[in-house]
């Protein structure tokens, strides 16, 4: 696997990630605090993705 298809591939984990956070947030199944603390983590494990609010 090449490097850009492992950067595609980070992009589209993170991506279905904070798709499933923000659905979890806007539906009151987690905090803000909790949203706050995950979408930290995955932009962490995640560095190719540029910060993003979807509050």
């Amino acid at each position: 696997m090449s490097a850009n298809e492992r950067k595609q591939q980070q992009i589209i984990r993170a991506s279905k990630q904070l798709a499933m956070l923000a659905t979890l947030r806007l539906k009151g199944l987690i905090t803000e605090q909790e949203y706050d603390i995950v979408v930290a983590s995955i932009y962490r494990d995640y560095p190719v993705i540029v910060g993003l609010n979807l509050k």
